[in-house]
């Protein structure tokens, strides 16, 4: 409808977890943080980008691909059987990097 706003995405998570969960389908999401990867590589050759991109993860260090992929393995693995309708965050602790 006009002039109402969609939905947040936790929200629609929760909901069709809660109607997967009837067939016995696990429904989550994962949130990576800055990643080192092949398609972002301009900026980590920046040293200062780097340094400042490090710098708001409590691991003092950049995210890989592999480190955010271990993360969707767990949940598309059998032992995730319990996990449903969460987001997890996989951005080094970049939350508590903030505080």
């Amino acid at each position: 409808m006009a002039g109402q706003r969609p939905p947040c995405p936790q929200t629609a998570l929760v909901n069709n977890a809660g109607a997967a969960a009837l067939a016995g389908i696990t429904v989550n999401s994962v949130g990576p943080g800055t990643t080192d990867t092949e398609r972002n590589a301009a900026w980590p050759a920046d040293p200062a980008a780097r340094a400042h991109v490090s710098s708001r993860s409590v691991f003092g260090r950049v995210g890989t691909a592999e480190e955010v992929a271990d993360v969707v393995a767990f949940l598309a693995s059998p032992d995730s059987r319990w996990v449903t309708g969460r987001h997890l965050d996989a951005t080094g602790g970049l939350q508590l990097a903030l505080l």
